[in-house]
């Protein structure tokens, strides 16, 4: 019998641990606060300039990269 609980508990706690990483992954949202920012093709001032924003611009953060730029989206 106790080895049944411990094995229920274990299953509940394996299963409400898989639903949390989604949340963990959600996104986060960011506003632009340079008067102009450079969207570029890569985490880099090297990369090609895509787009511009403005200040006050929303962006959607997917990730962020190794050397703490983003990925980010937006409209």
């Amino acid at each position: 019998m106790k080895k049944r609980l411990i094995y229920a508990l274990s299953a509940a706690l394996v299963v409400s641990a898989m639903t949390a990483v989604p949340a963990l992954a959600a996104e986060s949202t960011g506003e632009v606060n340079a008067s102009v920012l450079n969207v570029r093709n890569g985490d880099s001032t090297s990369d090609s300039v895509i787009g511009k924003l403005k200040k006050g611009s929303t962006v959607s953060i997917e990730e962020e990269t190794e050397n703490g730029w983003y990925q980010i989206s937006y409209k």
